[in-house]
């Protein structure tokens, strides 16, 4: 009779032991469900809101960003950015060096922002630039960081009268 209590307590605590331990690899895998869920709803949402081409914040982020500080009240400047005769470098040079274009042209508004400044690809060669906490003569100088930015990081070969400007 002892002999059988003793397995039968012996029963019990493997019985517990796969229990916790199968309970344990529920716990598991659930929690690296749920990380694997929230990575992937950021990187989502991240591609909703960037652009695919350049990497800057798109139209849907640019205009939820211009609306939040619309409806904060902060002071400021929206500056509608187009780059010139856009249309002609592609259809002169091709497509590619159109999108390395604008990849420069982010690149140099991100180089010439400061941390006030938010800057985002409405479509084609469109830009919206938020400037927040800055006068005129800020935003002027802002314009000239970036347009300085823009003509250094310009593609090599192309021709001078091809340069764009914005």
């Amino acid at each position: 009779l002892a002999e059988a209590r003793l397995r039968e307590q012996a029963t019990r605590q493997q019985l517990l032991v796969a229990v916790l331990v199968l309970g344990g690899a529920v716990v598991g895998l659930l929690a690296f469900t749920l990380f694997n869920q929230v990575r992937s709803r950021r990187h989502f949402t991240e591609l909703a809101l960037t652009d695919a081409l350049t990497g800057a914040p798109n139209r849907r982020a640019i205009l939820e960003h211009l609306g939040s500080l619309l409806d904060s009240g902060v002071p400021g400047f929206v500056c509608m950015l187009d780059i010139d005769h856009f249309k002609r470098i592609n259809d002169k040079h091709g497509h590619p060096v159109g999108d390395e274009v604008l990849r420069t042209f982010y690149r140099a508004c991100c180089l010439g922002r400061g941390e006030h400044e938010q800057v985002g690809r409405l479509g084609g060669e469109e830009w919206l630039l938020l400037v927040t906490h800055a006068d005129t003569a800020a935003a002027a100088a802002l314009f000239d960081r970036i347009r300085g930015h823009f003509q250094q990081l310009l593609p090599d070969g192309l021709p001078r009268a091809d340069m764009p400007t914005f």
